[in-house]
């Protein structure tokens, strides 16, 4: 059997058909392994009935808030971003299975990030070293893995061609993601070739089309990605988490001209955080404003690493329009309680766009603004598959011998719930492994 990328998907399907007794090799395009798993938190949404759930994957539930999410409530996350009905419930149904299998093989976990104890509802795991647990992994499974190998086209129910030379396979799994990291490509679908990729400069999409010019059908948003803000000087690529500058919740944000564009708080981090680089992306790049009551709430994500300016008054600042728009803002914030580990309710009066939750006047100098731009973690555009990781043709039905897990597949629409990406990777890889060993 031949999986082609070695990436988090890659890896998971390799082994879970090694497992089932297939002779697998896995061919990578670039001369490393991990995609975007390498410059990823790997944090892992799964449903759990609560801490009794929790407790088997961390040290110490103390000061933890764990009050359950539901395979209900997963699914309807997932219904609000346009997973077909047989698809979500695969993934929310095998949700904390995926982890328990992760745990089983050696993968060890964390908590994710939480504030004051609190986590966004399903998102309390992430891996600890991922990809390296995955190389170990593989190596224990005698899964032979080969870099600096670019698979050009899978040949349908026969195999692949790698630098002209044909491997004949029972059966090929593709993992070799999304097309982000090709900015050709992200201007024809997306509409724009701005911003910078968070991820694996390698994710250029070639076998994606390949495949859909030899038959096979599209699904997911092909005009969407994943983007998220991230801090204006990061690298063109694989810039890490570092870049996220994802706390635009406590603050304010505002384009050139100094006025605000968007709702900062319309919702979780978890669920914002996925569109709001896109909306950066199309006002050139913006700046995230806060107070030194809003800084104190930084931390979180990494600002550390940030270079921002500082000023005593609003005006320091620079920002044309940036003294009106506050002004109106504070004007517009109610009185009351600020909580924010959770949507509170604290709403703007008058104001358009609103803040919906977390409006609190910036009143406290120091102030600061952080310079950001849009990072491209994934596209939603793939190949469509069954509930089985089945490749499907145009006609509805499976492409032989051809399956597929991970960025490549098309999923979501208009967005993803955050950690659901790395919970795909292991629940679509595990059943392509099923489906393909059970053809082999």
């Amino acid at each position: 059997m031949i999986v082609v990328g070695a990436g988090s998907a890659g890896f998971a399907a390799a082994v879970a058909a090694a497992r089932a007794g297939a002779h697998v090799c896995v061919l990578e395009k670039s001369g490393a392994v991990g995609g975007n798993a390498a410059f990823s938190h790997t944090g892992f949404r799964a449903a759990y009935d609560g801490p009794d759930a929790i407790a088997p994957f961390v040290a110490d539930l103390a000061g933890y808030e764990l009050p359950g999410y539901s395979v209900a409530d997963y699914a309807a996350d997932l219904d609000r971003f346009g997973v077909p009905p047989a698809l979500r419930d695969a993934l929310a149904g095998d949700s904390y299975a995926a982890l328990e299998w992760l745990r089983e093989l050696g993968v060890r976990f964390t908590f994710n990030r939480s504030l004051h104890g609190r986590f966004e509802p399903g998102l309390v795991l992430a891996a600890d070293g991922l990809v390296a647990a995955w190389e170990r992994i593989a190596a224990a499974h005698d899964v032979d893995v080969w870099v600096d190998a670019p698979v050009e086209r899978v040949v349908v129910d026969e195999g692949v061609l790698v630098g002209g030379v044909f491997m004949r396979a029972d059966a090929v799994i593709v993992c070799s993601g999304g097309f982000q990291a090709d900015a050709a490509r992200r201007r024809r679908h997306l509409g724009t070739a701005g911003g910078v990729v968070r991820g694996s400069r390698h994710d250029t999409g070639e076998l994606l089309e390949a495949l859909i010019e030899d038959g096979a059908a599209r699904a997911g948003g092909w005009g969407e990605a994943v983007i998220t803000p991230v801090d204006a000087a990061s690298p063109p690529a694989e810039g890490g988490n570092r870049m996220n500058r994802y706390s635009y919740p406590y603050g304010i944000t505002v384009d050139a001209a100094g006025r605000r564009f968007f709702d900062e708080g319309s919702g979780l981090l978890a669920d914002t955080y996925a569109v709001v680089g896109r909306l950066v992306l199309e006002r050139g790049g913006a700046w995230q404003v806060f107070d030194a009551a809003g800084t104190r709430l930084l931390k979180r994500y990494a600002y550390d690493f940030a270079t921002p300016r500082r000023a005593d008054t609003v005006a320091g600042l620079g920002i044309d329009g940036l003294e009106e728009t506050v002004r109106a803002f504070n004007a517009a914030c109610p009185d009351g309680p600020f909580d924010p580990t959770r949507p509170d309710g604290r709403a703007t009066i008058g104001l358009d766009p609103p803040k919906s939750h977390w409006a609190v006047p910036l009143r406290e100098p120091p102030f600061r603004a952080y310079a950001v731009t849009g990072g491209v973690t994934f596209t939603l555009g793939g190949l469509a598959v069954d509930d089985g990781a089945r490749v499907l043709g145009e006609d509805g039905a499976p492409l032989p011998g051809v399956f597929a897990s991970g960025d490549v597949i098309g999923l979501f629409h208009g967005g993803y719930p955050s950690g659901a990406g790395q919970t795909r990777n292991v629940v679509f890889s595990r059943r392509a492994a099923a489906s393909a060993t059970g053809r082999a």
